[in-house]
């Protein structure tokens, strides 16, 4: 018997800054504290475009990736 974890959401009380390492049609990926993370825009801020080296703000995380909006 397998189990799927659903991906937990949480948002984050503290907003943190962050940089757009990479995007491209399938992921996007930022960079916070040094380390990569990958991330998806915030759905409300799906239709503000980012581009690679474009500052970001986090806003908290779904499962392993970040939800990010412009800054």
């Amino acid at each position: 018997m397998f189990f799927i974890a659903q991906a937990s959401e949480e948002t984050f009380a503290r907003l943190v800054n962050g940089v757009v390492d990479s995007h491209d049609a399938d992921q996007l990926r930022v960079r916070v504290f040094g380390s990569f993370w990958k991330a998806e825009l915030a759905p409300t801020a799906a239709h503000c475009p980012v581009a690679h080296g474009q500052k970001v703000q986090v806003l908290g995380r779904k499962g392993f990736s970040l939800v990010i909006a412009p800054a």
